[in-house]
Parts: C-alpha cells; structure tokens; sequence
C-alpha cells in the first residue's frame, strides 16, 4: 500500500488561488470554476505521488524538494517534506508575471 501525504495549502497560496478565481469570474463564472477545480484536483493529487513533478527551475539554490506544475497559464509551486509526508502548497502564480526568486 502507497502512503499517502498530507497537503497543506499555504495561506498565501490560497490567497493567489482567490485572486485568481475573482479576476476569472470577472469574465466568465464557467471558466473561474474550471481553473479552481482542475488546480485543487492537481494539488489534491500530490497526496499520492507528488515526485511526478520535476524539480522547481527557478529555484535559486535547486533544491529538489521544491517542485512545480503548470496547468492552464498557471505555476503551483510546492514543497515535499519526507520526514512529516506532507506536500506543501506555496505559491499559484500566472506564468505571465515575473517570477519571484525564492
């Protein structure tokens, strides 16, 4: 049996993910629900095997526990903590911005 980890959302990742929703639904209820959903789906599914993600490129140090996925023009950003089995959310950025360094 496959251990599952724990994934904790950063509150200042949900908040990006809110922004996101609102500035959406601005124009169009239909496609801010299809964003939310498929980027709580994706992260949700980090809980099985969050390794399937490549390690982070804009990373400054590469560390290999911090990975990234895109979907849709949006970068989720998250951390793997072996020792506790948690994935944790950080970051829900559009590709279009300026990356922060980190």
């Amino acid at each position: 049996m496959v251990e599952a980890y724990k994934v904790i959302w950063d509150q200042n990742a949900l908040n990006q993910l809110a922004d996101i929703y609102a500035y959406i639904l601005e124009d169009s209820y239909q496609n801010a629900e299809t964003v939310k959903h498929k980027i709580l789906g994706l992260t949700a599914g980090l809980a099985i095997n969050p390794k399937r993600y490549k390690p982070d490129k804009l990373r400054l140090d590469s560390n290999p526990d911090f990975r990234a996925l895109e979907v849709y023009k949006f970068r989720i950003t998250f951390y793997i903590n072996e020792d506790n089995m948690t994935v944790n959310v950080l970051r829900v950025r559009s590709i279009r911005q300026e990356p922060l360094p980190y």
